[in-house]
């Protein structure tokens, strides 16, 4: 495949560090997927705490106790259902960048997000993975939807109050079924809410997620094939790793460039040995 898919539109991004993805991504043809315990959102990694919309008879004290049992019952069950889903999270082209002229449209694609070379990738010395967007999501979708039916994937949503200021937070319940079985239908309904929102703080990232629904709180992982561009390593890149990349990139057939931060901006460019 050629890095002429890096037009706008047609990629997959994933920022990470280059000994994670030279000895292990890349290696393997593997990328792996963690749950939302292990999120770097406090808000994702923790619980949500749910309201509870409430129906019965004022003066019912067995209904209120059953009505107690079923929040607490709900609120543990979204809590452990969220904590075990696998979530396996990308960046893509923002959309800003397909309405302006073209020599502006550097500054939105997915490969030249300053905050994310610095926080992912090792504060610009790591690499940008490059993805065949519309291959990887067929082959990463038909993987995850065969472990768990329900599995998707789809764009981050962001808020200012993220999952506080929806709809999601509260919960209707009844005091005649199981706060478990209700939680999973309110969890499915507004599995937006819960799996793919964010606080605007995180705007910035573009956000693209495949989401597994799971019992488990392990690591699951997926292959991508020959989905696999290349690779943008940062301007950081240490010098005397260039000789390295490059025979890993061509023991792969894949493409490896550098990011440059010139002409007053974010440019795609070669390794100074390459």
């Amino acid at each position: 495949m050629s890095m002429a898919l890096m037009e706008y539109g047609r990629c997959f991004f994933h920022y990470t560090k280059w000994k994670t993805a030279s000895e292990h991504i890349i290696p393997s043809g593997k990328l792996r997927l963690s749950p939302y315990s292990q999120m770097r959102d406090p808000l994702e990694a923790m619980a949500p705490m749910l309201g509870a919309g409430v129906s019965y008879a004022p003066g019912d004290q067995e209904a209120a106790e059953r009505m107690g049992r079923a929040h607490y019952e709900a609120e543990e069950e979204i809590g452990r259902l969220r904590s075990c889903t696998k979530v396996l999270s990308l960046t893509v082209d923002a959309e800003w960048a397909a309405t302006v002229p073209e020599p502006d449209r550097r500054f939105g694609m997915g490969w030249a997000r300053a905050r994310m070379w610095e926080q992912y990738a090792e504060n610009h010395t790591g690499v940008c993975l490059v993805f065949a967007k519309d291959a990887f999501k067929a082959a990463v979708l038909l993987q995850l939807q065969a472990r768990s039916p329900t599995a998707r994937a789809g764009t981050v949503k962001y808020a200012n109050t993220g999952l506080a200021g929806s709809r999601a937070s509260t919960i209707l319940l009844s005091p005649d079924e199981p706060g478990s079985q209700q939680a999973r239908r309110h969890m499915e309904k507004h599995a937006t809410e819960f799996l793919f929102m964010k606080l605007s703080d995180w705007e910035s990232e573009h956000e693209y997620r495949f989401v597994e629904p799971s019992e488990t709180v392990e690591y699951s992982c997926v292959e991508f094939g020959d989905t696999l561009v290349g690779f943008m390593a940062g301007h950081n890149f240490a010098e005397d790793l260039e000789a390295e990349a490059l025979a890993l990139a061509r023991h792969h057939n894949i493409e490896a460039r550098q990011i440059l931060w010139a002409v007053n901006g974010p440019m795609e460019g070669k390794f100074k040995s390459g």
